[in-house]
């Protein structure tokens, strides 16, 4: 072999390991940076949650007597909610912390006033691309809306049978 193509070859073998090496690195930076969002990927998929509280500007928001919300997060990336009266649906992913719900739909219950009121409200929030945190068996999604309104609304897994 001559010089030339031994040099060649030594070349080639540190770009190639200049690219391993970059392609690990960056890797491991994206698990590091994805620690939390598998945590809470983990507490949702195929988790049922039940709305234990929320405020709207840091003041309690009051939700209409005797209705259950809850959310359900599907391993195949679907998303259901109920809120009192319509049925709410559609795909979810999780970016870092961030819900981003795609071609949500509601069906149309003829319900009263307080009732729509509350599913549009439950909507809204699902909608916004809250952050979420899991702390605790606590799922929390906190949000801003369009009109300026800060929302955290608390959830806890519902230990009911499906």
């Amino acid at each position: 072999m001559n010089v030339c193509a031994v040099n060649l070859v030594i070349g080639v073998f540190f770009c190639m390991s200049a690219l391993v090496t970059a392609c690990v690195d960056e890797d491991d930076e994206k698990s590091m940076d994805s620690d939390d969002t598998e945590d809470i990927s983990d507490a949702l998929m195929d988790g049922a949650f039940v709305v234990t509280g929320a405020t709207e500007d840091g003041e309690k928001k009051t939700f209409v007597a005797d209705t259950v919300i809850s959310i359900q997060f599907g391993a195949n990336g679907q998303l259901s909610a109920q809120a009192g009266c319509n049925s709410m649906f559609g795909g979810f992913a999780l970016e870092e912390d961030i819900l981003k719900v795609s071609a949500m739909g509601m069906t149309e219950m003829g319900c009263d006033e307080a009732l729509h009121e509350q599913d549009d409200w439950i909507y809204t929030v699902l909608t916004s691309r809250p952050e979420l945190t899991f702390e605790n068996d606590v799922l929390t999604m906190e949000t801003t809306l369009d009109d300026g309104t800060k929302v955290r609304l608390t959830l806890k897994e519902d230990d009911a049978p499906n």
